[in-house]
């Protein structure tokens, strides 16, 4: 297995054990957080966003909108692409290494004289609240990590919205295996004395989350049943609400799904006018229009990468990693124009099925390099990938590394189509992979 250069840098305290670190609870954290003199009380006004996909790509939207409108923003994200810091964002900057190094520092002595054992992802959001109370903003960003009920960033008390993006199966190990015991993990994050924007959702995960937000008397604004969005002939995207239509520009982020993700924050932009007086439609139109989110159905032009191509294969990247995201950058290759063969790059994390994502390349992926992910403690065996791929009927081969598989595939393709045939490859599989991804293309 290859390694992450040297200058990789993971905070000292705590230390990542993979897939083993895992104790859903929030007794932990609310423990910790007593004895560093709970910072999570001390936050700037909170939107919480939580949900299965799209949560990243809705928080970059709502981050460039707030700045547009003048805002200073916090924000708290995971998992991070290439570098640690880029989890906590301070201000609209990447949180500096030695301020990570001194608020971990600061956790871990707690930690280890109070004798309160941490996950790693609670170490972290430790880390970030610290460093969000210590340090001004207008505005908290917060993703939840997996699920929501018992997720470490559910310690917050306030909150002005919480944004539920689109759910799906993930995690079904730790949040249940039917789409509606996951939403009611998601939907803990719902509080009263807020309100809740809903994305468009599959019925029964619906059902739950506005169930929930009655129970907690939020106000509920959930897409198609209090508003509605349309990818319009222009590619602008309108939202209906309140008996009014709003209309946006196409979203700076490629792919059918994007507009699902910038209706969703749009929808809470809106709303949230009412609190932050600066936000407009202008800022809301400047943040969907300019957000900027690596690794999301994002065309790789420069680099190492690029270059080992030829001029005939484009090379596209999405940290899509469960199903619905398998379905999403799927549907987004298919409606390109000029239709080309489609291949694809495959790593991912073990404890995930992978027969229910890589059904969805049946008949559109010609040719799968199934490779290991370097910086996944827990990454699946590329032969294992392969043996899935086969079994469902798709032709796959294993690569040693990103380069190689791009080149074994770009030889591919060249020996059976020459240099007249379009080809695109898609990378996906895990956001670790996108990662990967970035490294390798900057060596």
């Amino acid at each position: 297995m290859q390694h992450r250069p040297k200058n990789f840098k993971m905070p000292h305290w705590p230390v990542p054990r993979g897939n083993r670190d895992m104790n859903l609870g929030l007794d932990r954290m609310k423990l910790l957080m007593a004895k560093l003199g709970n910072p999570h009380k001390n936050l700037p006004p909170i939107i919480h966003v939580g949900g299965t996909n799209g949560k990243g790509s809705t928080l970059a939207y709502l981050q460039a909108m707030f700045e547009s409108a003048g805002y200073t923003v916090h924000k708290y994200i995971s998992p991070h692409l290439m570098n640690f810091n880029e989890r906590i964002t301070l201000g609209g900057n990447l949180i500096s290494s030695d301020l990570v190094d001194q608020f971990a520092e600061e956790c871990r002595h707690v930690s280890e004289n109070e004798d309160i054992p941490m996950t790693f992802f609670e170490g972290i959001t430790a880390i970030a609240f610290l460093a969000f109370s210590r340090l001004p903003a207008d505005v908290l960003l917060l993703e939840v990590g997996m699920g929501g009920r018992f997720d470490a960033t559910n310690i917050v008390e306030a909150v002005i919205a919480s944004v539920i993006t689109s759910i799906s199966f993930d995690h079904v190990e730790h949040l249940g295996n039917s789409i509606t015991s996951i939403a009611k993990e998601k939907a803990g994050i719902i509080k009263a004395n807020s309100f809740c924007v809903f994305s468009w959702q599959v019925s029964e995960a619906m059902d739950i989350l506005i169930k929930e937000a009655n129970t907690m008397g939020c106000e509920r604004y959930a897409c198609g049943y209090d508003w509605i969005f349309n990818k319009n002939s222009d590619e602008s995207l309108s939202i209906t609400f309140d008996n009014q239509q709003f209309i946006f520009p196409k979203p700076s982020l490629l792919g059918i799904h994007q507009y699902i993700n910038a209706s969703t924050a749009a929808m809470a932009g809106i709303k949230l006018i009412d609190y932050f007086p600066k936000l407009s439609l202008k800022s809301i139109s400047d943040g969907i229009s300019r957000a900027v989110w690596p690794g999301r159905m994002e065309q790789i032009k420069v680099g190492v990468l690029s270059k080992i191509l030829p001029t005939n294969i484009e090379l596209w990247l999405d940290g899509a990693h469960n199903e619905a995201g398998a379905q999403m950058i799927i549907a987004t290759l298919q409606n390109m124009y000029p239709q080309g063969i489609i291949y694809a790059i495959h790593g991912r994390t073990i404890h995930r099925d992978m027969k229910i994502f890589l059904k969805h390349f049946q008949g559109v992926i010609e040719l799968v390099s199934c490779i290991e992910i370097m910086g996944e403690p827990d990454a699946e065996d590329p032969n294992r990938i392969k043996n899935a791929c086969e079994e469902l009927g798709i032709q796959a081969i294993v690569s040693d590394s990103i380069k190689d598989a791009v080149r074994d595939i770009a030889k591919y393709h060249l020996e059976k189509y020459g240099l007249e045939t379009l080809g695109r490859i898609i990378i996906c599989g895990s956001l670790f992979l996108a990662g990967d991804v970035m490294l390798a293309n900057k060596i």
